[in-house]
């Protein structure tokens, strides 16, 4: 997780995968899988934790609004995984 404390935005992040043993399709797959193991809850934490990386994600929320937005953006995000949505997705790559 200490690589997402050091970025402001997901497409900071790269996971390459070699494309002779996989393609696009399905190295996202291998990368939901992943993100939505056992330490799906945690890699939330630390998006949500960080401001910018949140905002790059879901946009600024006003701070007295947080802790009540907190559950609708979870489940955008957990939509996104679900979905292969490119804002997390943006992270992968084959060559």
């Amino acid at each position: 997780m200490s690589y997402l404390s050091q970025i402001t935005s997901m497409a900071e992040l790269r996971y390459v995968f070699n494309d002779r043993k996989t393609n696009l399709s399905e190295a996202k797959t291998k990368m939901q899988s992943l993100l939505q193991g056992s330490k799906k809850d945690e890699i939330f934490e630390v998006i949500w934790r960080k401001n910018d990386l949140r905002e790059s994600l879901f946009g600024v929320i006003d701070p007295v609004l947080l802790s009540s937005q907190k559950p609708l953006k979870r489940a955008i995000y957990d939509d996104w995984l679900a979905t292969l949505d490119s804002k997390i997705f943006i992270i992968v790559d084959v060559n």
